[in-house]
């Protein structure tokens, strides 16, 4: 071989060698530099004939707080099915986050971990960064909510951390009643009326002691009658309905109690509907065909019929901004992208499709180019058909 011909292979040997370290070294920054949630794909012998994805494929999020992680088969010919039972989860790294057997995630401490969903020999991964973020205020909401006796309420407690991002806390909170004889509240934040009277419902982050508080009023008056809103919807496959349960009471007074209310859906194949905290009553489109939604509060029930219509094209379900957080010097433009999740379960780069906005214009300048800012610090918006998501940005 000659000095000319060994000198070329060696360069080959270097580039691909660079090349291997660029992959493998790249993702963990990939998911620390995007707060964008988009969806993992895993591959397997007959990766043509199923895949299994993983939602969301990033997730940056602080130490305590949750993240649900779902998994979806997509087979060739079927409509994408998200799957609850039979999944295996695993991390990388059990210093740095936890999962359990439904794909909740729990940030234990700052780092970069890989989250790894197996179904059926079908395998997946998604990126999870814990970030050095702390906790600096919490709050309880609903601030007031006004139930009866022998029904009761759901409170949810929300973080907000010193990167200025909120997050809903599950894990770690403590709940306390000031007057247990007015009403109760179990570990999850839901309040059960005792007898009339107000309590206060208190929520403490039992790593920083931080507290956040709503008040309970507790009537006498009892339930009467249940109604569900909407009556008949109509939706096409793979997008959300949600559902409302307002309660009548002897009192003559109304009430929604969606979040008080056990929902279930007569036909799941059509249809399923949530009771988890915070989506309690929305229903998500399965396959075509019309199934009953009911609703149950104690002995009082209601129900609203569902129709579920085959999907002619995809629908644009959400969209995420690129970067979530920007800052720039005072002068310079930064572009941000943004991508839409459709009803199949694809992405497609919509940053030409989409109408961008500040609000506060006064500090940036709008630019022809889509997706363009110029100084002060705001939040960039935008929506194509009602969908709309948002992005901080800085000037300095």
């Amino acid at each position: 071989m000659t000095t000319k011909s060994r000198g070329h292979g060696a360069s080959l040997l270097v580039l691909a060698w660079s090349l291997c370290v660029a992959l493998f070294s790249g993702g963990c920054a990939r998911g620390d530099s995007t707060s964008q949630e988009s969806t993992a794909r895993g591959s397997a012998p007959f990766a043509a004939e199923a895949v299994l994805e993983v939602t969301p494929a990033r997730a940056s999020i602080p130490a305590t707080v949750q993240r649900q992680f779902q998994a979806t088969l997509v087979r060739r010919h079927e409509r994408p099915r998200t799957l609850s039972d039979d999944v295996a989860w695993t991390v990388s790294d059990g210093t740095v986050a936890t999962i359990d057997a439904a794909g909740l995630l729990t940030a234990r401490a700052p780092g970069c971990a890989t989250v790894t969903a197996t179904y059926e020999g079908l395998t997946a991964t998604a990126t999870v960064t814990v970030t050095t973020a702390t906790l600096v205020s919490l709050a309880v909401t609903p601030p007031e909510r006004r139930i009866h006796v022998g029904s009761h309420a759901h409170f949810r407690a929300t973080g907000t951390f010193s990167d200025g991002r909120t997050f809903p806390l599950g894990g770690g909170v403590a709940w306390t009643s000031s007057d247990t004889a007015v009403a109760t509240v179990g570990s999850r934040g839901r309040a059960e009326g005792v007898a009339p009277g107000i309590a206060a419902i208190t929520a403490t982050d039992t790593a920083t002691g931080l507290t956040g508080k709503a008040f309970l009023t507790v009537g006498s008056a009892s339930l009467a009658s249940l109604t569900v809103t909407p009556a008949a919807p109509s939706v096409p496959t793979g997008l959300a309905q949600s559902f409302t349960a307002t309660g009548t009471f002897t009192d003559k007074s109304t009430e929604d109690l969606t979040d008080a209310a056990t929902w279930s859906s007569a036909s799941p194949g059509v249809a399923t509907i949530s009771n988890a905290s915070g989506s309690e009553g929305v229903a998500t489109a399965a396959g075509a065909g019309t199934t009953t939604i009911t609703a149950r509060v104690g002995h009082a029930t209601a129900t609203a019929t569902l129709t579920v219509t085959a999907a002619s094209a995809p629908v644009l379900t959400a969209i995420a901004v690129t970067p979530g957080t920007a800052s720039i010097p005072n002068g310079t433009t930064r572009a941000f992208v943004a991508t839409g999740t459709y009803s199949d379960h694809t992405t497609h780069d919509v940053t030409g499709a989409v109408t961008w906005t500040s609000s506060s214009p006064a500090a940036s300048r709008s630019r022809r180019c889509p997706g363009m800012c110029g100084r002060g610090r705001h939040r960039m918006s935008r929506w194509p058909a009602g969908r709309r998501a948002r992005s901080a940005h800085r000037a300095d």
